[in-house]
């Protein structure tokens, strides 16, 4: 079968590779298409992986059944086990059985094997009103879904004594000393994972307006009509980003540009040079999610971070329950993705595409085997 793989020098090439083998009660799933991200990229250009590693996670196919195509799926790379002391903390993404599981091979490929903790954990069957191009964002959603969550959380993430001593004498939300604000409620709605920090009437900002910044806006302006618990919205929303076609997509998103003269509340960062400006400019209490990779190394003053007691957390993936979200909002409708007009391309012109990608001429690159 055709697969696209890791040349070793950066690149990569079209390759024909065996067929996998499903393990006991796992299956074979046909691609359908699979998306490129910017962790692909990063795999293969900074971390350079050796030749012949297939990648690729963003996965929409069919599974395999009796030699018959079945059912229509999105599939994660992924799966936590949900039950060690690291998936009880909330680090579901650091769990050993989350870094062990993958899929045999990437998704750039025109089979994967799927094993049965998949099967049973991170596949998603999807509804016809979700297209082929959508389902590849059903793994970056949810994704994007568990920061949203972590910064709710964060917001509350402090202790809440009352000032003065025992309690709030006004009837604020003092609480004993020590009291910490609970975990019950999804952000987005769902229930289980997500946490009782609100977002709702922060001022929140996004640096970098790829393809996952314009999802944080997307899910952030639609928040409102997504959650089960109420409106949950931001008051406001500001973008970061020099590109000036990409800022034009992301105020068709209800966002305007954003100066360090403007407090927020929230940050969120996928572009790895903006970190040092936001730091800078960040006010006291505010919280900032890393949301990007990069080799790259950035200054934290300690003095700014402690003097402000500034929030800084790192979120990397989704969970199983965020991968159910995903599948929800996308079928619900409510979602604006007018800005997502990915390049599609085949397997044999991926390598030519994602050095445009790399580039940054296209926001986001679909491949079809």
């Amino acid at each position: 079968m055709r697969a696209v793989a890791t040349d070793g020098r950066g690149g990569l090439e079209v390759l024909d590779i065996p067929r996998p083998r499903p393990e006991e009660h796992g299956a074979l799933l046909k691609v359908d298409a699979c998306g490129f991200c910017g962790s692909d990229l990063d795999k293969v250009r900074d971390q350079a992986l050796p030749a012949g590693r297939v990648l690729g996670h963003e996965v929409v196919g069919h599974l395999l059944e009796d030699g018959s195509l079945g059912h229509r799926v999105a599939v994660a790379h992924h799966v936590p086990c949900g039950r060690c002391p690291r998936c009880r903390s909330g680090h579901s993404s650091l769990c050993r059985q989350f870094v062990s599981s993958d899929l045999d091979p990437g998704g750039l490929s025109e089979f994967i094997a799927v094993s049965r903790v998949h099967l049973d954990n991170a596949v998603f069957a999807l509804p016809e009103r979700i297209g082929d191009l959508e389902g590849t964002l059903v793994e970056p959603i949810s994704c994007v879904l568990r920061a949203l969550d972590t910064a709710a959380g964060l917001l509350g993430a402090y202790p809440l004594p009352g000032v003065l001593g025992a309690g709030a004498p006004d009837g604020g939300h003092g609480g004993g000393p020590g009291e910490w604000r609970g975990a019950e409620t999804a952000v987005f709605g769902g229930g289980g994972s997500g946490r009782t920090g609100e977002l709702e009437q922060k001022d929140v900002l996004v640096a970098g307006c790829g393809s996952v910044g314009l999802l944080f806006l997307s899910l952030l302006r639609a928040a409102a009509h997504l959650s089960a618990a109420g409106p949950v919205h931001p008051s406001r929303l500001f973008y970061l980003e020099p590109d000036p076609e990409r800022a034009r997509l992301a105020e068709s998103l209800g966002a305007r540009p954003w100066s360090p003269e403007q407090p927020v509340e929230v940050a969120f960062l996928t572009a790895p040079p903006a970190f040092p400006q936001l730091v800078a400019a960040l006010p006291e209490g505010a919280v900032l999610l890393v949301f990007a990779a990069g080799a790259e190394e950035v200054p934290l003053p300690l003095e700014r971070l402690y003097r402000r007691e500034l929030v800084i957390a790192g979120v990397r993936s989704g969970s199983p329950q965020h991968l159910r979200r995903a599948v929800e909002i996308l079928g619900s409708g409510r979602l604006d993705l007018s800005w997502f007009r990915p390049l599609e391309v085949d397997f044999a012109d991926l390598p030519a595409a994602v050095e445009s990608y790399a580039r940054g001429d296209v926001l986001k690159v679909v491949a079809r085997p």
